[in-house]
């Protein structure tokens, strides 16, 4: 038992090092408020979209804050700090990666089940039963391949699910974008709105994201809660980050 624990103590922190240094820089995604920014001592203007380096440092007011994007990961560094960035990214990734690893475990599982799209469907149909069987293999790289240019319901969502295990978000959010959600049964409407959030999230289009999670709240899932969550917390809004927060430990008191 110890043996095994201490293995992914050394698994947890070979990939913490491993992530900070495959990666130089960030993106800035969302700013709120009062932020500055230096690197070697001068100061970096804050906006949208800016290319850092890890070794800037980030100061936030009471009431400000920042968010980044390293390798398609959102992390946010929050009020009263005085940190940099690749700090704030050390600090977040445990939590990233436990998250993510989470939700991909999910995606995964939901990604190699068989069609569900309702039945009677016929540009589902039209999806070739060649490209489930690739996807059942995670032969996603084969999929995208021979499938650029979808022309059926069944073949768009298959692409988009490939496009998204790959790290492709603009592509899953291309593909996945054009599956309508009549012609899916209830338990693929999550599927597919979860995976086109977080491929939202991971391009830094937070909004769009919640947007997205919120057409299928009704459903009233653990995961679409969790990722409202996070999602808020992006764009630091308290508010709703305590709202959803309540909401899952009513209606979830397993997941606490």
């Amino acid at each position: 038992m110890k043996k095994i624990r201490f293995l992914q103590l050394f698994v947890c922190i070979y990939g913490l090092v491993w992530g900070v240094q495959a990666q130089t820089t960030a993106k800035v995604s969302f700013v709120k408020g009062d932020v500055t920014i230096t690197e070697n001592g001068k100061a970096i203007k804050v906006s949208k979209d800016n290319i850092l380096p890890l070794s800037s440092k980030v100061k936030t007011g009471e009431s400000s804050g920042l968010t980044l994007l390293v390798d398609g990961q959102p992390f946010f560094v929050s009020g009263n700090q005085e940190i940099t960035i690749q700090e704030a990214f050390e600090k977040s990734y445990q939590k990233i990666q436990t998250f993510s690893t989470k939700v991909k475990r999910k995606f995964k599982l939901t990604a190699i089940t068989t069609p569900d799209v309702k039945a009677g469907n016929n540009g589902f149909k039209r999806g070739k039963k060649k490209y489930w069987k690739l996807l059942k293999e995670e032969n996603y790289k084969q999929i995208i391949a021979e499938l650029n240019k979808p022309e059926a319901i069944g073949e768009n969502y298959v692409l988009g699910i490939a496009c998204f295990m790959e790290g492709n978000y603009e592509q899953a959010v291309k593909n996945l974008k054009q599956v309508s959600v009549f012609s899916l049964a209830k338990e693929s409407k999550e599927s597919v709105f979860t995976k086109l959030a977080y491929s939202y999230s991971a391009l830094g289009d937070y909004e769009q994201a919640i947007k997205t999670l919120k057409k299928v709240e009704s459903i009233k899932s653990p995961s679409i809660y969790q990722m409202l969550i996070e999602n808020y917390e992006y764009l630091f809004d308290d508010k709703n980050v305590e709202q959803y927060k309540d909401k899952l430990k009513k209606e979830f008191p397993e997941n606490e």
